[in-house]
């Protein structure tokens, strides 16, 4: 299960950034922290990998996001990804 810790910057246009803090509000994929200035403090936390690539793309497609800093992440390196294989295979 993929957790990430995100830090959002956003646009300067109010109307768009309240939009954005709506919808992220409601996908229960997403814990909003605390916003400063135009960052926001964003949790990821998906099942697998296949829906955090989903989550990554609808998070980039939302109107007031511009840039996405990756924090923090943690994976499972034993988690079996729905598209085939582990994400990250043993190699010794």
């Amino acid at each position: 299960m993929p957790v990430s810790g995100l830090i959002v910057s956003l646009g300067p246009d109010s109307a768009a950034v309240e939009r954005t803090l709506a919808t992220l509000a409601e996908d229960p994929r997403f814990v909003v922290g605390e916003q400063r200035n135009s960052r926001l403090a964003l949790v990821l936390d998906t099942p697998n990998q296949s829906a955090d690539r989903e989550a990554w793309r609808d998070l980039e497609a939302l109107p007031a996001v511009r840039w996405i800093d990756l924090v923090y992440i943690s994976i499972d390196p034993n988690e079996a990804d729905p598209a085939g294989g582990t994400r990250h295979e043993r190699r010794h």
